[in-house]
């Protein structure tokens, strides 16, 4: 497990997923519904609380086997959005990045030191060499974010993703250890 809480700044934290902020999950999910369900799909199978309570025993149990890592922001002691590692090649030390912000209540400016600071203890880990991000071309936010992070445009995969009734293209961002990865959080990071 990368971590339990990881304190980035006194306003914004990231801690590992527990069932304990279900309720505060729940209720961020009712409000931003239609938002995140634009993107992703996992918001439709969480429409109860006992659902959202599920939801959340299945991650701690994935954290607690390091088959993924998924994590909560919470910014100014309201949980904001996630950051994941949606998926490990352990064999090729690759990890998939997944994550969304609260349209509400997290700056982007937070959202992309979030973003820093997880990237961070991935490489603290030692067991990523390389982190992807995976993103639907029509979604500029996180293609903006991805660049900003240091992330490269490594290509597309064409079609590969239907929104919306529509078959559209998957663009492949990938981001490499750095040498000296100790100074991550000043400034952007690395290319």
């Amino acid at each position: 497990m990368l971590f339990q809480r990881r304190i980035v700044s006194p306003d914004l934290c990231l801690m590992a997923a527990t069932t304990e902020i279900s309720p505060a999950l729940f209720t961020l999910l009712e409000q931003e519904r239609t938002y995140l369900e634009r993107w992703m799909k996992w918001p439709q199978r969480i429409d109860t609380p006992a659902r959202c309570q599920r939801y959340l025993r299945e991650m701690q149990l994935i954290n607690g086997a390091g088959q993924q890592f998924f994590s909560f922001i919470f910014y100014q002691d309201q949980l904001a959005g996630s950051i994941a590692l949606a998926k490990i090649d352990r064999q090729n030390q690759v990890g998939e990045l997944g994550f969304w912000k609260s349209q509400t209540r997290l700056p982007k400016v937070q959202m992309q030191t979030a973003m820093q600071n997880f990237i961070l203890a991935c490489w603290e880990n030692g067991e990523i060499h390389r982190l992807e991000i995976q993103t639907p071309n029509t979604n500029l936010p996180t293609k903006k974010l991805s660049e900003k992070l240091g992330f490269q445009l490594e290509g597309s995969k064409r079609k590969a993703l239907r929104m919306d009734g529509q078959y559209v293209d998957l663009d492949i961002y990938g981001l490499l250890i750095p040498d000296d990865h100790s100074n991550a959080l000043t400034g952007c990071l690395y290319h």
